[in-house]
């Protein structure tokens, strides 16, 4: 018998759980312990981003956001259907994961940020403690909370008050919104608005680096200009894939939230959460096979723990005999 549309949905996500969870844990071993000193500041700008996003796959393990569409509605499958029926709780849950989500949107920017500063005015970054440095990354994200903190509160809305009784739905777990009214407009303006002052400044500074590295030509050995573009394009390419796979599903999200009402807005979002649930995993892998340190650590790791497999079962037939 054919999977319905929101059990083949489930499985989808239950899949990807066993899947991104152990390579999350991977990646984020080998960035911690077998980065080289010269990229250990660059190492922990990206291990920013990996952390929020492995923070929210935790979310999605326990919840699998099911959209109720026409009605700004949700359902929360998952784990959390063996909890008792509680909307505050998948209330509570979206809006941990919608400020997980904005967060790992904004951890983009600071990795070609600190990449064109380091490169074009080295005697600054000289005069600037790491502490600081540090301190500024911290407050990025920090002071993201009081603001969504309050417009979420406003937007959420009790099952029992939903306001257009002839579209809510029926079932355990669901959770509203208010379906119209400026706490929904800028609740989810708040996310396009983290996706373009994430992206586009990014942007800029990556267009910036590789033209600071055309200028200086002539002032730098050759050597040494092209192992910095090289890491550039390399950085550029690895940061489209939470651009594209990551965040224009998220886009496409917010704007079938704004306009549920759109023919297959359902399915076509259950598609962008199914992207935006497993891009952290592809850029992961694509982290540690563009860069070459990560990918020596991978592949010495993975020898090693198959030449031990081997020889326990060398160790185990032996044994028999």
């Amino acid at each position: 018998m054919p999977l319905s549309v929101d059990e083949l949905y489930n499985r989808v996500l239950d899949g990807s759980a066993i899947v991104h969870l152990p390579v999350k844990f991977f990646v984020i071993y080998i960035v911690l312990f077998h980065t080289p000193k010269q990229m250990r500041n660059l190492s922990l700008y990206l291990l920013n981003g990996m952390m929020w996003n492995f923070a929210a796959n935790v979310v999605f393990v326990f919840m699998h956001l099911n959209p109720i569409f026409p009605s700004e509605c949700f359902r929360a499958d998952g784990l959390i259907n063996y909890l008792p029926d509680n909307d505050i709780l998948g209330q509570i849950l979206m809006g941990l994961l919608m400020f997980l989500i904005l967060n790992c949107s904004l951890a983009v920017g600071p990795i070609f940020h600190y990449r064109y500063v380091a490169f074009a005015f080295p005697n600054l970054v000289a005069l600037i403690k790491p502490v600081w440095v540090y301190v500024f990354s911290v407050s990025l994200h920090l002071v993201t909370v009081p603001p969504f903190a309050f417009l979420y509160s406003q937007w959420v809305l009790p099952y029992s008050s939903y306001p257009i009784k002839e579209e809510l739905p029926a079932g355990p777990s669901v959770f509203c919104f208010k379906p119209y009214g400026w706490e929904k407009y800028v609740t989810v303006g708040l996310m396009f608005t983290a996706e373009f002052v994430a992206v586009v400044p990014a942007f800029v500074s990556a267009v910036l680096l590789l033209r600071s590295i055309e200028k200086k030509k002539g002032l730098m050995h050759k050597s040494s200009l092209e192992k910095h573009r090289r890491t550039q394009l390399t950085l550029m390419l690895i940061g489209s894939i939470p651009i594209f796979i990551g965040g224009v599903p998220l886009l496409i999200a917010v704007m079938l939230t704004l306009a549920p009402h759109l023919p297959y807005a359902r399915e076509i979002c259950m598609v962008a959460i199914v992207l935006i649930t497993n891009h952290g995993s592809v850029y992961a892998v694509a982290l540690v096979l563009a860069m070459k340190p990560y990918r020596k650590a991978a592949r010495h790791l993975f020898l090693k723990l198959m030449n031990r497999q081997k020889t326990e079962t060398v160790f185990v037939i032996g044994y028999k005999k």
